[in-house]
């Protein structure tokens, strides 16, 4: 009895310490995965770190270089404003004063920004059809449609006109040609004629043609009028001497502000058609 009781404790003792073995083992277990999942959690909290910043940096630039835009588009703006100015100030002293156009200039300030400006001018001899300057060579060939009116003004002090101007109808058509000129008192200025001038009128264009022009002295105005209201009327320019001022142009309109320069170049001509819709 004693044997088998002595041997019963020794079979009980053996499987409890292998089930307590058994049990440590599991908190070892999962002790060993732990760290795995907090190394997971912290890339995964640096990504999105680096996400947000990434965001941020890029949103950033947008936003800075949007305003460099808008404030480089106001500064340039304010530079064409100036340009502007330029040509509005030069046009003035050409149509309005009469100035000379060999001589005169325009340049200046803007007191409101400090902005500068400046312009210079030149006269417009190139033919409307083409192949350069008006010219004894490649006179100015233009048509009227019917009941169509053209008017040319010789009025540019300053310009080098022809000695003649040829005006011919080569289309045949039923027109009339009005050409009035005047001489403007001393004390005057040439364009400023007011009613003090001369009329010719005819039917018959060679009858007043060639025009003989004394650009320094008179103011010329020719007037064409396509009198017939079906059909097309052609006519051509041809002058001796020089070649034909139609027009000025006003070049190197500049405005300056700070870094930015804004640059016009315009052409005003000295005719026109009219008549018709």
């Amino acid at each position: 009895m004693c044997h088998f009781w002595g041997s019963c404790p020794l079979k009980i003792f053996t499987t409890f310490s292998v089930t307590m073995i058994f049990t440590k083992l599991k908190p070892s277990t999962q002790v060993t995965k732990q760290p795995r999942n907090r190394g997971l959690s912290l890339i995964l909290v640096l990504l999105i770190i680096s996400s947000i910043l990434t965001g941020t940096v890029i949103v950033s630039e947008i936003i800075i270089r949007y305003s460099q835009v808008v404030k480089g588009v106001e500064m340039s703006e304010k530079a064409y404003f100036a340009s502007e100015i330029a040509m509005e100030k030069m046009l003035y002293q050409v149509l309005k004063n009469y100035a000379n156009v060999t001589s005169v200039t325009v340049s200046g300030t803007l007191p409101e920004n400090d902005a500068t400006y400046s312009a210079g001018i030149s006269v417009d001899t190139d033919n409307p059809g083409g192949g350069g300057a008006i010219s004894n060579g490649n006179p100015w060939i233009f048509t009227l449609d019917g009941g169509e009116s053209f008017q040319l003004n010789l009025d540019i002090n300053g310009a080098t006109y022809p000695t003649t101007l040829t005006i011919e109808n080569t289309g045949g058509t039923v027109s009339n040609l009005i050409i009035y000129s005047c001489t403007a008192p001393a004390s005057e200025i040439q364009r400023m004629c007011s009613d003090n001038y001369a009329q010719s009128f005819s039917l018959n264009f060679s009858d007043l043609s060639p025009l003989t022009i004394d650009g320094a002295n008179k103011y010329h105005k020719i007037r064409i009028d396509n009198l017939d209201a079906a059909n097309l009327g052609t006519y051509k320019f041809t002058p001796t001497g020089a070649t034909l001022p139609i027009g000025i142009i006003v070049t190197n309109s500049i405005g300056i502000y700070k870094t930015y320069e804004r640059r016009i170049e315009s052409n005003f001509p000295k005719w026109q058609t009219f008549g018709v819709d």
